[in-house]
């Protein structure tokens, strides 16, 4: 009925109680899914109502969010309307979005996500050819932001039907994969981007990991893929920095720094998924028995391990970490799903034993060094990386993992360690203990206890909650039963019940030490239990009870609680005798009462499964205990007020109460959960209970002996579990479970087959927690009412305070102990309890649940008894607190006291929340992904327990809203409002929970808070002012009153307003913040839309009542009029608040703002609207001028909207959409795409001002505007007063003086688009008049050049005048170019340097999205202006690069005529002296460069077509083209090279910057520096092998400007990515410079100077990491034997360089050559040694001598090379190398300089894990090398 009569709150209403029905874990068949999906689905893309549409949006989200229980075949869901409706909200036309608005479009970006595997087949090729039009890499935000909409609309689950004109050939079935690639590689440095795709082909990889063949994604774009993986991790490779802090240039926005920072996107971060999630799963996902993934990832991870390890640790420490815990994470969760009979998988592709163990061992050494670094979050990560592999590969980590663990356990030195090492052990003691597991991992449980005990330390709190966890996780599946005294055969060993399950077949050997490790248990309960005292005794001094949370003990205290739960549980009935005695005798000996609270706590948990034993040693104890303090006086004195204990230690009202306490606190915690187990104890529990509440006078013991009556009722009469064990009670009472049940140790269950053993209560349960309700009821009732009456005759005292304190408290707890008593009964939400609330609220029927309530019949006499005391205990409360209200205000902690209890009354103190947390943690400790299989029984059990009570806290909110709860509620707002500030807190902190549980009296309170904003000034109380405005701004439950429904709103706005007078500071305060609340979070105003016909039909099939229909009909119909009215009087209401005299500024402002929010298109504009707006523009306050000119704007959008409704938009009928079809499409594609130099005639003329159409492909249908008009573009009929007042104003010269006059006098740094937009709209409204009044004070303002600001105003006028004249037509533009241009051109030539950005921002503004066509002058007049490189003013030819380049940027490919004729002027110009000049021309040859390459496709297909054809090639990436006439420069270049240098020179022949040699190569630098750091590529690619050369030679040369800056930029080169070819090309040419007989021209360099090996060399291993499987087996073998060769160079320092860098390649990839270049060395250095030198020799021989010393040099650096690239392992060889090492010690210099070095560093990468590497060497060969690892001790 609610979508047939278009109410669209009743839908929300319905879809609440939808997400209720769903949280409660009721079953939805897949029909009603179905349905309620479509639904939601098009009244989202229909309505305009954005709060309700986001809230539908979440809904249909969760409803989605399983991708299993709707199938593709079961619902088609349409893909454009949530598109246009994304696009609507990413690009706004015309309007700024709110805030709240933009807030939630991530949950359009979600439901997006949830419903493209809904789209369909089709769908793929339409969104393809309507996004990739729109692409152009030159638009870089607008690019991403669509390639980011592209990614998530793609469909990946199904196959896409080819379009015909598109030839798959060799590549992917999925068409568009390999265009998604080649897009991939046309932006670089945004990790943005590559998080875009990474997410996009990961979730393509893990839709169709299955089938292969559909994506044949081959060995070049997985190297891509690893490639891109490597970059994520940002590693420092090299020099650990690219040199751009120091580098000279300017600032450019297409500057990017690759590896420091990233160009910024502008773009919805939930676009944006983990980086390292995505390449994770691309990792798992295409691993497969025939696949080469798994090889690649164990290469990467070779390649970064020398980062994992803590000496090294850095911002990618944590990445590397993650995406190890990914990795596992996916690989757990694939072999999950392949482990079910229903994988779809192929048996052929699914992960082998031999895989996950070949996967596993490779990350295992990595995640144990991140495990025990330095970094938390690393660590985290890697106990999780860890818990995953025990689950995967057992046998390959605890063996590694518990060597390293044990020693950090027992050693003193190595304590660093523990921590991580308990927590690997906290994350992995489930899988570990687990016997069909882990066979071995048992008798290790013992040992590991015993160590990590000593853990719990109060001094380190740390370790002791990380020891304390460990504890939870090893005994939560452990049964602690001692079979130590059975001695099973081999033969009985699987002799088991079958009621016991089937314990895995271990050998006897393990069997054995698991059960005679049992016998060790005793002996840990008994130290448990010890140490667990000892850290309660050493709590601190100044530890309050109650004061816990949030604070590190607090924290200790909750987990040793938890502990104890699993702890406890799990003890076999001898061991929970022995720590039930130990427990009795430890409380009967000491009293400590900082852990009062704690060890009742405690007690509680003892004997969980059997209380009978907890209460038949404790209960008598305590009583007796407790009777004997109060004879002697304990709990007597009352404290002076409410907080006075707080003085006293540990927060008692005396040291005497301490033992009274203590007794109180087990006695109130040993009867929860207990049962039918305290029946016997019945007389002694109410004796107690009434010595208790009659003698405890001090506000604790009061408390707490009230604590003690809902802590018995709930366990007598709550429905819970009865015990937590790991095991269902029939196993465990087993006999031969208990006998073995050490074999039985880590099984699992399945939910269905927990076998809960509830507890329901028996009727002598009932009766007595009635009887003890009933009569403690009473009492309180009877003591409050004879209170009132004593303070009503006489003044109230202390005593008094103190006495309704007391019996409030017992009062409340009463009403907490009977929540479950009565049950409601069936009703409605609401009942109309407030005017108007039909119109503005569903009314929905109710239906309670069964939840176990004692009574559910409303007709039986104990119902009715309980109601009527319910409605007893309501009268009494609200007769008290009329009297507090009227008589007692000044009693501070009696009306606290009565907020207490009026909360209890109306709200539930909800143990699901608690519960609820206890079991999301125990979730998060066992879980292991998203498989519950492996969750303890005790979690759960938990897990049932929060179900039943989310149901009871569902019925509780049920119970109907009398009018005496409304004048309880009302009291409580009364309190909420009062003078004193800790009543008015606690009664609005109430106040919002009371409203939470009835809701339909939000109204009414908002309807007093409004009364109060709206009082006469001089009556109104400023206390009760500020807390009516603190009320509002709650966002829980009142602020969706005056935000969502409109009649709220108005009021909201008026009584805001109608404060306009306050001056308090303290009230201004409060009004501003709930003034920025609205305005943060109001959307818009709702109005009725009709639902699509989709919609409607749906509801077709549902049988409806004809006269419900027409009832709710009638309602909506009256909202609408109501709504109607109220908008009009709300506009005259401010309008008249507004014009009073005395008004502040900051209200005016307000006023404005609110106009501005609830402006509707339905509603014409007023003239009285108009004219607040006009007489405010050019108010002298800058911020009303602002708001109002923003007010302003919206008018003009409002009044096209309404003119285009209306048919009266003129500027519409310009528009054209030309479509393929179309006869003239190629004519105007031509048309567009030929930019003219001559005036053109704008009457005729087609306009493009989508200037990303045509870079990548033309649109099969696009916009074009043809003519134009020179009249108002838009006119609305309704609103011609409004219209023709404007148009009065703006023809005033007044008015403009005014406003330029303001304007120019603001003082703002940068250029005002918001400024230039509001010109805009009003010349592109007024195309006669104002212009002729504007132009000559424009011309005043650009004559001020020494004025910055009056500059920044001209620009900003001129820019909104230039881009206005839109639709001005030809004789328009006339004018434009008469008066306009040439002011804008005077401007520009008188600009300085601190205002010539305004200017440039200027011509951007009008630029921007319009076609080229349309300013022809200008763009010809700029981009043929001469350049001068002999011009003395540098100012005058930077200002000409400056507006070619600006021109660039927004026009790139449609200027790429011109910027070819421009090439040869910016190459002509290079002999400039100017460094500003050459940093320009830098930045123009590089954008003119950008647009050599232009795909330029007459369609998606052909481009697709191409990228197909190339997808299983080399060459598959686009590479750019290269243009000939930078031909020119590098042969200016070479012909520079060819000049002789000066005899005695040191370098090369440039001698200073000052001459033009220099020069010219400074500027190709700067063009070097600002394409690598730029994020398009492939303006660069072509000349990278060429300028990689000159970089390099450049380093050489003697002028210091030159070679400082090519060293700089060398640095950032390597890091640059390089495509596949390419790569092989660069390496090649620079292994040629570092080898003798390179094949270079001698003219150049002449003799080669060592000089460049040394540069070349750190170029080399950067590239070599950076593109590390992108390089070819034969280059990396090239690249070996060129090291070789350079490790025997003459020149020492190319030698040692060498080796550094060999040892790198080794460490990253090379390992298989190891032994062939070990064995070459050591021969080397064997034929190598050393004769006797003797002084006298002769040179020949001398030069023998060094010649071999060289070579035995050579080899020492060598093999020192290969020790140093293992820095934290001990292969096999590397003993035998270190011992030939050492033998070299000896010789001469530098080869025993090159030893100690290699033996220092290998001692600092080695000495952490020394004692277990020594083990590798023989004893004689550690011997040897000792004496370089140590020095000789003083002592020896």
């Amino acid at each position: 009925m609610a979508i047939k009569t278009n109410r669209l709150s009743d839908i929300a209403a319905i879809l609440n109680s939808l997400k209720d029905y769903l949280e409660l874990k009721f079953h939805l068949s897949v029909n009603d899914r179905v349905w309620f999906v479509k639904i939601l689905f098009h009244t989202i893309i229909s309505t305009k109502d954005y709060d309700l549409s986001f809230r539908f949006m979440e809904t249909c989200s969760q409803l989605l969010k399983d991708e299993k229980l709707i199938e593709p075949e079961l619902l088609h869901l349409p893909w454009k309307p949530l598109y246009k409706l994304l696009y609507s909200l990413l690009y706004p036309k015309h309007v700024v979005l709110p805030t709240s608005v933009t807030n939630r479009i991530p949950s359009l970006i979600k439901l997006v996500r949830v419903t493209n595997r809904y789209f369909g087949k089709s769908a793929t090729s339409e969104i393809l050819e309507l996004i990739f039009p729109s692409l152009s890499i030159h638009e870089f935000d607008y690019f991403v932001a669509n390639v980011a909409i592209l990614t998530i609309f793609l469909p990946t689950n199904i196959l896409p039907t080819v379009p015909g004109d598109i030839d798959v050939g060799n590549a992917s079935k999925f068409y568009w994969l390999p265009n998604v690639f080649n897009l991939w590689t046309m932006i670089e440095n945004s990790v943005k981007y590559d998080s875009l795709f990474l997410s996009l082909i990961s979730r393509l990889i893990h839709d169709n990991y299955g089938n292969p063949e559909y994506l044949k994604i081959g060995q070049y774009q997985m190297n891509f893929l690893f490639s891109k993986g490597l970059k994520m991790l940002k590693l420092p490779v090299g020099s650990g920095s690219t040199g751009l802090d120091t580098l000279p240039l300017g600032n450019d926005s297409n500057r990017v720094s690759f590896g420091v920072t990233e160009h910024k996107v502008n773009m919805n971060s939930a676009f944006i998924t983990s980086k390292v999630e995505s390449f994770a799963k691309i990792i798992v996902y295409t691993s497969s028995p025939t696949s080469d993934t798994i090889k690649h990832f164990k290469l990467f991870l070779q390649a970064i391990e020398n980062f994992a390890h803590p000496s090294n640790s850095g911002a990618w420490t944590s990445i590397i970490a993650r995406l190890l815990q990914d990795v596992t994470k996916f690989l757990y969760d694939r072999q999950y799903e392949e482990s079910q009979k229903d994988c779809q998988t192929p048996i052929g592709l699914r992960f082998t034993k031999g895989m996950i163990h070949e996967l596993t061992s490779a990350i295992i050494p990595l995640s144990l060094m991140l495990l025990y670094g330095k970094n938390m979050e690393a660590m985290g990560a890697s106990q999780s990386t860890l818990k995953y592999i025990s689950w995967l590969n057992p046998e390959a980590l605890f063996p590694t993992a518990l060597q390293k663990v044990y020693p950090s356990l027992e050693n003193l030195t190595e304590s660093h360690r523990t921590i991580p090492s308990i927590y690997l052990l906290s994350g992995s003691a489930t899988s570990l203990l687990r016997t069909q597991h882990y066979k071995k991992g048992g008798q290790h449980l013992s040992s590991l206890l015993q160590l990590t005990l000593p853990g719990l330390d109060i001094n380190d709190i740390q370790k002791s909650i990380t020891s304390l966890l460990f504890i939870v996780c090893s005994i939560a599946n452990v049964p602690l039963f001692d079979n130590s005294k059975y001695c099973a055969t081999d033969s009985e060993f699987l002799e088991v019940s079958m009621e016991c399950g089937s314990p895995t077949a271990t050998s006897p050997i393990e069997d054995e030490s698991c059960r005679t490790s049992t016998g060790d248990f005793e002996f840990w309960i008994v130290q448990f239990v010890d140490k667990l005292f000892m850290t309660l005794e050493n709590l601190p001094q100044n530890f309050k009870v109650g004061e816990s949370s949030g604070n590190a003990e607090g924290g200790l205290l909750a987990t040793m609680a938890f502990t104890c739960e699993i702890v406890f549980s799990q003890l076999s009935p001898q061991f929970e005798d022995l720590v039930l005695n130990q427990m009795v005798k430890k409380i009967e000996n000491s009293i400590i009462p900082s852990a009062s609270e704690t060890v009742g706590i405690l007690c509680g948990l003892l004997c969980p499964a059997n209380p009978k034993k907890r209460l038949q040693k404790l209960l008598p104890l305590c009583c007796e205990k407790i009777k004997e303090e109060l004879s002697h006086g304990a709990s007597s004195k009352p404290e002076g007020n409410k907080n006075a204990a707080n003085s006293n230690p540990f927060g008692f009202a005396s040291m005497s109460d301490a033992a009274i306490h203590w007794y109180q606190s087990i006695l109130f915690n040993i009867v929860t959960f207990s049962g039918e187990s305290l029946l016997p104890y019945k007389e002694m529990l109410n004796e107690i209970l009434d010595l208790m509440i009659e003698h405890c006078v001090s506000r604790r013991g009061y408390l707490w002996a009230g604590n003690l009556l809902p802590k018995l009722v709930q366990s007598l009469i709550h429905i819970y579990p009865r015990e937590y064990r790991s095991h269902p009670t029939k196993i465990w009472h087993n006999a031969d479970f208990q006998r073995r049940s050490y074999s039985h140790w880590g099984e699992h269950f399945k939910l269905e087959d927990v076998d809960v053993d509830w507890h329901v209560p028996n009727e002598p349960e009932k009766e007595w927690a009635c009887q003890l309700v009933d009569k403690y009821s009473n009492l309180a009732i009877s003591k409050l009412q004879d209170l009132k009456s004593i303070s009503s005759q006489a003044q109230s005292t202390k005593d008094h305070s103190h006495s309704f304190c007391r019996w409030f408290s017992l009062l409340s707890k009463c009403i907490t102990s009977s929540f479950t008593f009565v049950q409601p009964q069936p009703g409605f939400n609401h009942n109309n309890e407030s005017e108007d609330i039909r119109l503005y609220s569903a009314q929905v029927k109710t239906h309670p649940i069964s939840a176990g309530f004692l009574f559910t019949d409303p007709n039986s006499q104990e119902y009715k008894h309980w109601q009527d005391k319910v409605l007893h205990i309501r009268y009494l409360l609200l007769d008290q607190l009329k009297f507090f209200l009227t008589q007692g205000q000044d009693d501070v902690e009696s009306m606290e006291s009565i907020i207490e209890c009026i909360t209890a009354q109306l709200t539930y103190s909800e143990p699901a929340h608690t519960m609820k947390a206890i079991y999301k943690y125990s979730k998060r400790i066992f879980r292991v992904s998203k498989d519950d299989t492996v969750l303890p029984r005790s979690v759960l059990l938990k897990k049932l327990y929060v179900l039943h009570l989310s149901r009871v806290a569902h019925n509780l909110k049920l119970h109907p809203t009398t009018t005496l709860v409304h004048d309880l509620v009302h009291g409580l707002f009364d309190l909420s409002v009062t003078k004193y500030t800790k009543v008015r807190t606690s009664a609005q902190q109430a106040l919002f929970k009371v409203l939470q549980f009835h809701e339909p009296l939000r109204y009414s309170i908002f309807d007093k808070c409004i009364a109060i904003l709206n009082e006469p000034s001089a009556e109104r109380d400023t206390d009760r002012l500020k807390g009516a405005l603190f009320v509002l701004r709650n966002r829980t439950v009142m602020m969706g009153i005056y935000l969502y429904k409109f009649k709220f709103t108005a009021m909201f706005i008026k009584s805001i307003l109608n404060l306009k007078n306050e001056e308090k500071p303290s009230t201004l305060e409060a009004i501003r913040k709930l003034y920025l609340d609205f305005m943060q979070n109001f959307v818009c105003i709702q109005f009725k839309d009709p639902l699509p016909d989709g919609v409607v039909s749906l509801a077709e099939s549902i049988p409806f009542d004809p006269s419900e229909i027409s009832r709710l009909t009638q309602i909506e119909n009256e909202k609408t009029t109501k709504m109607d009215q109220i908008y009009d009087s709300l506009f005259k209401g401010v309008f008249e608040m507004v014009q009073k005299k005395q008004i502040s500024w900051r209200f005016i402002n307000m006023a404005t703002t609110f106009l501005n929010v609830i402006l509707s298109p339905k509603y014409p504009i007023s003239a009285e609207l108009m004219g607040f707006v006009t007489s405010h523009i050019n108010d002298e306050n800058p911020t009303i001028r602002k708001s109002n000119m923003i007010l302003l704007q919206d008018i003009l959008n409002i009044l096209k909207d309404r003119s285009v409704a209306a048919g009266t938009n003129h500027s519409a009928n310009l528009k054209k959409m030309i479509s393929s079809e179309s006869a003239n499409y190629s004519a105007v594609i031509d048309s567009i795409k030929q930019f003219s130099e001559k005036p053109i005639d704008h009457d005729q003329r087609y306009f493009s001002d989508e200037l990303e159409f045509g870079w990548f492909c033309w649109p099969k249908t696009f916009k074009v505007y043809q003519g134009s008009i020179f009249l108002s573009p838009f006119n609305d009929a309704d609103s011609n007063a409004a219209q023709d007042h404007l148009s009065t104003t703006v023809n005033q010269p007044e008015f403009w003086k005014k406003s330029i006059e303001f304007l120019s006098q603001e003082s703002s740094e940068g250029f005002r688009r918001e400024l230039a937009k509001f010109y805009d709209q009003l010349f592109g409204l007024f195309p006669v008049g104002p212009i002729d009044i504007v132009i000559p004070l424009l011309k005043d303002l650009t004559a001020k050049t020494d004025d910055n600001f009056s500059q920044r105003a001209a620009s900003e006028l001129c820019a909104g005048i230039i881009r206005g004249s839109k639709h001005w037509g030809t004789a328009g533009q006339m004018t434009i170019e008469k008066e306009v241009i040439p002011i804008l051109f005077s401007g520009i030539q008188a600009a300085t340097t601190e205002s010539i950005h305004y200017w440039l921002a200027c011509l951007q503004y009008f630029f921007n999205q319009r076609d080229p066509n349309r300013y022809v002058t200008i763009i010809s007049r700029i981009m043929k202006s001469p350049l001068d490189s002999s011009n003395p003013s540098f100012l005058a030819e930077s200002k000409k690069l400056w507006l070619m380049k600006a021109v660039i940027d927004v026009y790139q490919f449609r200027m790429k005529d011109y910027c070819e004729q421009l090439l040869d002027s910016l190459i002509q110009m290079i002999s400039t002296p100017y460094q500003q000049v050459r940093e320009s021309l830098g930045r123009c040859i590089d954008a003119c460069l950008q647009l050599s390459y232009q795909p330029s496709s007459k369609s998606f297909g052909s481009f697709a077509n191409l990228c197909n054809s190339t997808w299983d090639k080399e060459n598959w990436q686009v590479e750019g083209v290269f243009n000939p006439k930078i031909s020119k420069l590098f042969n200016q270049i070479r012909e520079y090279k060819k000049i002789p240098r000066a005899i005695g020179t040191p370098s090369l022949y440039i001698q200073s910057s000052k001459t033009g040699n220099a020069q010219i190569l400074i500027l190709v630098l700067c063009w070097f520096a600002y394409a690598v750091t730029s994020y398009r590529p492939l303006g660069l690619l072509p000349y990278f092998s060429v300028l990689g050369q000159h970089m390099i030679e450049m380093q050489e040369y003697s002028d210091p400007d030159l070679s400082t800056m090519a060293s700089q930029v060398s640095n950032i080169y390597p890091n640059f990515p390089h495509s596949n070819h390419q790569i092989q090309l660069v390496l090649k040419q620079l292994l040629n410079y570092c080898v003798d007989d390179m094949d270079i021209d001698e003219l150049e360099l002449g003799q080669k100077s060592w000089h460049i090996k040394t540069r070349i060399l750190p170029i080399i291993q950067v590239l070599f990491f950076r593109h590390l499987f992108s390089i070819n087996e034969s280059i990396k073998n090239d690249i070996l034997l060129v090291l070789c060769r350079l490790i025997q160079d003459p020149q020492l320092e190319v030698r040692q360089l060498a080796s550094v860098t060999l040892s790198g390649i080794i460490r990253c990839s090379e390992r298989h050559a190891v032994d062939g270049l070990m064995k070459q060395f050591q021969t080397s250095l064997t034929e190598n040694r050393l004769p006797k030198r003797n002084r006298n020799s002769k040179i020949e021989k001398d030069q023998e001598y060094s010649s071999k010393l060289n070579r035995r040099h050579a080899a020492v650096l060598g093999l020192a090379a290969l020790a140093l690239a293992f820095p934290y392992e001990i292969p096999d060889w590397m003993p035998s190398v270190l011992v030939q090492l050492a033998a070299c010690h000896s010789d001469p210099s530098p080869i025993n300089a090159t030893v100690r070095l290699t033996f220092g560093e290998f001692k600092r990468t080695h000495q952490d894990n020394w004692d277990e590497h020594k083990l590798k060497f023989t004893e004689q060969d550690l011997y040897t090398v000792s004496d370089l690892l140590y020095s000789p001790s003083y002592y020896a």
